[in-house]
This record gives structure tokens, C-alpha cells and sequence, in this order.
């Protein structure tokens, strides 16, 4: 699996929207950052970005509905797939709820020894 062989590496970061990726680096990892961002920001930042490359509008409006749904679903792909994860994650670990959270994130001057470029 692509994600167990990045994790083998020193330093890496990996998007886990899907719990079962990040579940399967999360053993090595030392920090977790959790995006819990309410579906108002969530929906908004998809309307910028638009559709992905190639996709129909009926695809978008798939995703759209898919995403809406994150805190229905049950699944590892859900809000409760994610906050079992963080809840269970043993390192560091940061929950962001806000886009006015990831400022002191960004302006750290060491995460897990990574001194910001």
C-alpha cells in the first residue's frame, strides 16, 4: 500500500480523508493534525475549488452530497471514523476547528522537531 511506504520514510505528511490511509501510517506517525471544520467553511472551500479535473457537473454534485454527509455516515470515512482516530492517537495531536486555528499552527517554530520553512 502506497501509504504504508510513505510512512516508512523519515518525514512525510499524508492527507487522510479516508480513515483506512491514514489508519494505516498512523502507527508511525508522531503528530496528528485534525481539520474538524463545520460543513459552512466545508461547503465553501469546494464551491472555490469547483469540480475536479475531468468531472461532470453530475459527478460534483455526487461528491457535494457525499461530502454533506460526513457526519451521518458510519464509516471510516465519517466524522466519527476520524474522531476515533484522534481520540485513540497516542502523539502529539491538534484539532482545528477554525480557519483562525491554523495561524498559531503555521507560525510554530517547531512541530515534531520540523522547524517551518
Amino acid at each position: 500500500m502506497v501509504a504504508a511506504f510513505a510512512a516508512a520514510g523519515q518525514r512525510w505528511i499524508i492527507e487522510g480523508v479516508y480513515g483506512w490511509l491514514a489508519e494505516a501510517a498512523l502507527f508511525r506517525a508522531t503528530t496528528l493534525i485534525w481539520l474538524d471544520m463545520p460543513w459552512s467553511l466545508c461547503r465553501e472551500s469546494l464551491a472555490q475549488r469547483g469540480p475536479w479535473r475531468g468531472a461532470t457537473a453530475e459527478q460534483h454534485g455526487e461528491f457535494l452530497s457525499w461530502a454533506e454527509h460526513y457526519w451521518q455516515r458510519r464509516t471510516s470515512t465519517s466524522y466519527d471514523g476520524h474522531l476515533g482516530l484522534f481520540e485513540g492517537f497516542m502523539g502529539d495531536k491538534l484539532r482545528i476547528r477554525d480557519r483562525s486555528d491554523i495561524g498559531p499552527l503555521l507560525n510554530a517554530k517547531q512541530i515534531d522537531g520540523i522547524a517551518p520553512a
